[in-house]
């Protein structure tokens, strides 16, 4: 069943007639989404947070900070939502899956990643109850865990379904 290009090849993708329906997060679930992790941040009493939610191609639907944050903060919450959709893995599943067993492939990674790479706990995949990867939540100021914590707790809060499952803080 082979073809050519230019010839065989666009009859058969229109004779297909497909039609591909993209899930997605939309930003008034992101800022909702966003307000959660404050939220619990601050029921937590922990230190400042920033939080970053992106969708899964890894573009920022929303960013956002509290006072008090250090000046890092905010890119490494958003390394860590980057990160997720890249690899489609939390990043404390990356960071089991290759820190000590491949640090030579996580180390390039990063560097593949020019400086959005963040392979520690605190980016958190946002599903749909099928499973469907709508989005990333990255959550950077506090302990590593803490800032899972606050991802994955926001994400159940509002129906949706966290990769990782269950906080370790």
């Amino acid at each position: 069943d082979r073809w050519r290009i230019g010839e065989e090849a666009p009859r058969k993708m229109a004779a297909s007639n497909a039609t591909v329906l993209i899930k997605a997060l939309s930003s008034s679930g992101a800022e909702a989404l966003s307000l959660a992790v404050l939220a619990e941040a601050r029921k937590l009493e922990i230190k400042p947070v920033s939080v970053a939610v992106v969708d899964v191609a890894g573009r920022v639907l929303i960013h956002r900070s509290e006072d008090g944050v250090g000046t890092l903060t905010p890119e490494v919450a958003l390394a860590k939502a980057k990160t997720c959709v890249a690899v489609n893995m939390s990043t404390r599943t990356l960071r089991e899956k290759y820190a000590s067993a491949k640090p030579t492939q996580l180390a390039a990674m990063g560097q593949i990643a020019q400086g959005t790479f963040a392979p520690f706990p605190g980016g958190c995949l946002v599903k749909d109850a099928d499973g469907t990867i709508l989005g990333a939540v990255g959550v950077s100021g506090a302990t590593s865990e803490q800032d899972e914590h606050c991802g994955l707790t926001a994400a159940v809060a509002l129906g949706f379904v966290p990769d990782p499952a269950e906080s370790l803080a």
